[in-house]
């Protein structure tokens, strides 16, 4: 699901990329940022000039380990290396690629790191003649600052709340508009009223996720009963998947990545958004507004707020 906006944008991120710049994509759950981090790895995949290495960060791990042997997988595959163990593929890039991988790593899969990483970074330049673009997403799990220091090198990263590092800039990602979601409909399911895509919008907040887990039921409900998409199969849709369906598992793993960040009295000021109790925390409310989840004191996430609306009253 590549509409038009994502699409500039992926454009304006490649061509910062090719200037050298350093840029975070950011935005809520749901938004699209791996998507759109996937469309530009994909697009600077088909020249000759960049090496992308792509990198998740999880919560509680040494995501410096990640990059590294994420690299390390990206120079093998580059270069047609496949191996089984640590061993073979140090003695396979040694000889193929000039490349020096640390003795301990064979060993015990320790080292440090943050050097390796620079040490990798400057062999994919000289010895495979290919810039290397380190593409990390979920960069909120992590607490490795310094790989933002590798500014050699141009870097992208995906992250709920901005990064604020210097040299890297942010790219804000927004909400799908009713003619997106439109023309997304028309292009699944072919026939699609504009109160459809209307509907589909207030409902959704416009999120691309929800707008993808709700298609395949939507494009079922146009094809074989051979309707028009109006406001009323796109209600009935919406409310089977919130009322435990697949909106409703992604608004409860949405809220738990949310309560992990910012605790459980944001997320209670959250619910109370809309209501005649006080928010007992501006500095929560400012977090959430920050990071896009909330707008003029209300949640973006429709969804989200739907669900939040539920669990409170059962």
């Amino acid at each position: 699901m590549h509409h038009p906006t994502r699409q500039k944008t992926t454009r304006e991120i490649v061509k910062k990329v090719r200037e050298g710049e350093s840029q975070e994509i950011q935005g809520i759950r749901g938004i699209g940022k791996t998507h759109l981090l996937k469309e530009v790895e994909r697009q600077l995949s088909l020249t000759r000039n960049y090496l992308p290495v792509r990198a998740t960060f999880t919560p509680f791990l040494d995501n410096r380990a990640n990059v590294f042997w994420s690299l390390v997988s990206a120079i093998a595959e580059k270069i047609g290396v496949k191996v089984k163990t640590p061993s073979q593929l140090a003695e396979r890039l040694r000889s193929e690629a000039c490349i020096e991988l640390p003795d301990v790593l064979t060993r015990d899969y320790s080292c440090e790191y943050h050097e390796q990483i620079l040490t990798l970074l400057s062999s994919i330049e000289l010895d495979l003649g290919v810039i290397p673009l380190l593409m990390i997403d979920d960069y909120h799990y992590g607490k490795e600052n310094a790989l933002v220091e590798l500014a050699k090198y141009p870097i992208i990263l995906t992250t709920i709340f901005p990064v604020q590092e210097r040299g890297i800039k942010t790219i804000s990602i927004e909400t799908l508009s009713v003619n997106e979601i439109y023309e997304v409909l028309q292009e699944r399911t072919g026939e699609v009223e504009q109160d459809g895509a209307k509907t589909l919008k207030e409902l959704t907040g416009g999120i691309p996720s929800y707008l993808h887990a709700m298609l395949p039921k939507l494009s079922d409900w146009v094809k074989r009963r051979k309707l028009s998409l109006d406001k009323v199969i796109v209600r009935r849709v919406w409310e089977e998947e919130i009322t435990g369906g697949m909106l409703a598992l992604m608004a409860r793993a949405y809220i738990q990545t949310y309560l992990t960040f910012f605790g459980k009295e944001a997320i209670m000021d959250l619910m109370n958004l809309g209501t005649e109790k006080k928010v007992t925390s501006s500095t929560n409310f400012e977090i959430l507004r920050k990071i896009g989840l909330v707008k003029d004191n209300s949640i973006v996430d429709n969804v989200l707020e739907e669900w939040l609306r539920r669990v409170q009253k059962y």
